[in-house]
Order: structure tokens, then C-alpha cells, then sequence
């Protein structure tokens, strides 16, 4: 039963396929999906709370790090979900949830945390840096690399709106070729990709 999904039960050819293989017994009645379904989720409880504690144990040895939404190489574990959806996530809110995590894994066993880089994780991260000394906080650096991205893309469609103002108004346009000399705004500039040059 423990390799079954969960909705073979309510096949109509379980049944037929149970009573095949108790001939002796043709009247067994197969449980019914809710019935496996507690039996197997009970079971799987169990194997996770096991799972729990063997990092638990681990975690006295190597040390932990917690990262909010993020992914870590071997040693993952997820360990709790909350669904603060409906509440805005104030610094207050977010240090009094990392604290309760920190506190679960162990003050001993937890040296870093990763979080976004938004002023309220940065914060509630410094305030648990100064309750928890062994602590240390850095942020995502996906977040940050986009950060930077967004930051570069605002320089290049202003410095495109720009080009295009000059090119097409006849008194920018010749302002331009004044003062810089008849060279273009926008031209192709050497990098170390030569798919830049390919067509």
C-alpha cells in the first residue's frame, strides 16, 4: 500500500484487483482513500519530525545557515512555512520570526543569515546580529545583482530618450553637432563579447 497514490483506491478495478489476490478471503473490503490517505500521511509525519531531528544533530557540528526564501546545497531543509500575506512585514514583525527560528535551530548552530536586501530585512537582520553575536547577515545576490540591473536599465532608456530628443528636433540637433563636434550620442563601444559585432 505505501507505493499506491492515494487515488487508486477509488478505482473501481482496486477492488477487483484486492480480491484477486485474497482468494481465500473474497469478501475483504478495501480501505477507503481517506483511510490510506491518514494512514500514509501519519506515516510521513513521522519520517519528516525523523528527518528534523537528524539535521538537528547535524547542526551542532557544522553549523546552520538561514536563508528566507532562498536555496542552500546539501543539508536543505525546510523548516517552516508562514503565510504573511495579510500582515505587512515590518521590521518588528520580521525579527520576532527570525528570532523564533533562531531559536529553534540553536543560538549555537546558526552563523548566517541570507535574506532580500529591503531596508526591513536588513534591519530585523541587524537587530538579531546585535542579540545573537555568533550572527552575521548578507544579503541575496541575485537580489542585489537585480537591483543593480534595474538601476543601469533607468541610465540607458533615459540616455535613449535623450538620443532621440536630439536626433529629432531640428535646434537639438544642432546644438549636438556644435558642441560635440559632429560625433554621434549612440555608437558601439568595445567590449569583450564579440556577439556585439556580429550581425
Amino acid at each position: 500500500m505505501h507505493f499506491f497514490p492515494f487515488n487508486v483506491a477509488n478505482s473501481t478495478y482496486f477492488q477487483l484487483m484486492v480480491d484477486a489476490l485474497c482468494i481465500t478471503s473474497p469478501s475483504y473490503k478495501v480501505p477507503r482513500m481517506h483511510t490510506i490517505c491518514s494512514y500514509l500521511l501519519n506515516m510521513w509525519v513521522d519520517d519528516v519530525k525523523k528527518l528534523v531531528e537528524d539535521y538537528r544533530s547535524i547542526w551542532k557540528k557544522t553549523d546552520y545557515t538561514l536563508i528566507a526564501d532562498g536555496f542552500c546545497p546539501k543539508g536543505i531543509l525546510f523548516l517552516k512555512f508562514i503565510n504573511v500575506s495579510h500582515a505587512s512585514k515590518t521590521v518588528d514583525m520580521l525579527y520576532k520570526l527570525f528570532k523564533e527560528v533562531v531559536l529553534y535551530v540553536g543560538t549555537k548552530n546558526i552563523v548566517h543569515m541570507v535574506t532580500d536586501n529591503a531596508a526591513n530585512y536588513v534591519v530585523a537582520s541587524r537587530l538579531l546580529e546585535v542579540e545573537f553575536l555568533k550572527l552575521f547577515w548578507s544579503p541575496y545576490a541575485t537580489h542585489c545583482i537585480n537591483l543593480m540591473f534595474r538601476g543601469i536599465s533607468k541610465v540607458v532608456s533615459h540616455a535613449s530618450k535623450n538620443a532621440k530628443y536630439a536626433y529629432n528636433h531640428c535646434y537639438a540637433f544642432y546644438l549636438k553637432r556644435k558642441h560635440i563636434g559632429g560625433k554621434e550620442i549612440l555608437h558601439l563601444a568595445p567590449t569583450h563579447f564579440t556577439s556585439n559585432f556580429i550581425p
